[in-house]
């Protein structure tokens, strides 16, 4: 069960807030794409370090969590955005 919390916390938490925060800079303000690269990278480094902190796991665990977050957010900001253009 331990598993699951730190995937809520962990992985879907800041998941939902990448998102969120995509589509206001992109969608919303068509503002320039750097000012979400800055925010995901701080955000990413912080959850990982929050994450290495809070549960005593190892860096390998933390990178994991962290490579896992990236690429599922990488994967529904694509989907956004060609929702928001109307390419299917």
């Amino acid at each position: 069960m331990r598993w699951l919390s730190n995937a809520l916390r962990f992985l879907a938490v800041p998941l939902v807030l990448l998102l969120v925060a995509h589509h206001i800079v992109v969608n919303a303000f068509d503002l320039n794409v750097e000012y979400l690269w800055i925010g995901v990278g701080d955000g990413a480094l912080r959850v990982r370090l929050l994450f290495f902190w809070t549960t005593g796991s190892r860096a390998g665990a933390a990178f994991a969590f962290a490579a896992a977050l990236g690429i599922v957010a990488v994967a529904g900001m694509t989907v956004s955005q060609s929702l928001n253009s109307g390419i299917r």
